[in-house]
């Protein structure tokens, strides 16, 4: 089978006058790994580069005005690698199938989902109908909501020749417009909660709860080998067994923060396990139950996509972020 086409997501980027970024808030700053460049033009405007990493995506696609730059940026990062990566995508689902026929499944949903709570693609579909017939009402208000703002930017653009189309909502509009219903209808601004949740904060009191939740003590491995330099690693002690010979407590296992974006890297957050524990014994016949041995303790990893400190500006989580850390570091745990 092909393997998959690596794109570096900074190659495939949208290059505008920073103005033309300009949000509904006052405090959005669009922000690049690249940073701002000169124009070369008379009005001597700076330029700014904003590639499909998620801390540069996300933040323009949620409070740009400009419907055409989130329009470009959003069928862009849609169609990442889709040449590529189309036909390799098939082949996998055509051998999936293949494999289920095989063992005696009609398709590979039903091989996979026998062993799951579900049992059947029918249990499925069920369930799914039932979850959107109960929330339809629910979504289709709130779309409305938005139509409604988009709606009145519209006729506000057209001005007195009252020429506005007709108006639908899109996907790029999704994330501006619940934004901005935020701001016009509830007066929340989530560009300057920002400034209460810098990272070395958020990390450290993650931490903290999470150690006295469970008894355990965290302590950096500065010396660990790492796969990046953004990489940290942190070994994991039970606390409760803590004595003069075990400073910190039983050594029970580690984990790593992979927190900022880098190209070829995975784009969400997540948490996945690195090394499994199991024991390696020293006797090989079996008999021996004193021989000494060998335990690997488990290892994960928690991925993540954050804005990363620069030399001016220190990172800063939305709120929303900080949730999801919290979240996928109990996967950790």
């Amino acid at each position: 089978m092909a393997g998959f086409t690596v794109v570096p997501e900074s190659e495939v980027a949208e290059m505008r006058r920073k103005n033309e970024y300009g949000g509904e808030s006052d405090n959005f700053e669009p922000t690049s790994e690249a940073g701002e460049i000169d124009s070369g033009d008379a009005e001597g405007d700076r330029w700014v580069y904003v590639g499909l990493k998620a801390p540069e995506l996300i933040p323009v696609l949620t409070h740009c005005r400009s419907e055409a730059v989130r329009h470009r940026l959003y069928v862009a990062a849609q169609r990442q690698c889709i040449e590529s990566n189309g036909p390799v995508l098939a082949e996998i689902v055509a051998l999936k199938h293949e494999t289920a026929v095989f063992l005696g499944y009609p398709t590979h949903a039903h091989c996979i989902l026998e062993q799951k709570m579900a049992k059947t693609p029918a249990a499925v579909l069920k369930f799914l109908d039932d979850f959107a017939s109960r929330t339809r009402r629910r979504f289709d208000s709130n779309l409305e909501k938005l139509l409604e703002l988009k709606q009145a930017d519209d006729v506000a653009a057209a001005g007195a020749s009252g020429s506005a189309a007709k108006v639908e909502l899109q996907p790029w509009d999704i994330s501006f417009y619940s934004q901005k219903l935020k701001l016009d209808r509830h007066q929340l601004d989530t560009v300057p909660v920002k400034q209460h949740f810098p990272l070395t904060h958020v990390m450290a009191e993650i931490l903290s709860i999470y150690q006295e939740l469970l008894s355990l003590k965290f302590v950096r491995d500065t010396a660990a080998a790492v796969w990046y330099p953004d990489v940290q690693r942190y070994n994991v002690y039970d606390a409760r067994e803590s004595s003069s010979s075990l400073t910190h407590g039983r050594h029970i296992g580690a984990f790593y923060f992979d927190l900022f974006p880098r190209d070829g890297k995975y784009g969400h957050q997540c948490a996945y396990p690195q090394t499994p524990t199991f024991t390696t014994s020293h006797d090989t016949s079996g008999t021996d139950s004193s021989s000494d041995d060998a335990v690997t303790l488990p290892e994960a990893v928690n991925i993540g996509n954050l804005n990363k400190q620069t030399s001016t500006t220190p990172a800063l989580l939305e709120f929303s972020q900080v949730v999801t850390f919290f979240h996928e570091f109990g996967h950790i745990m």
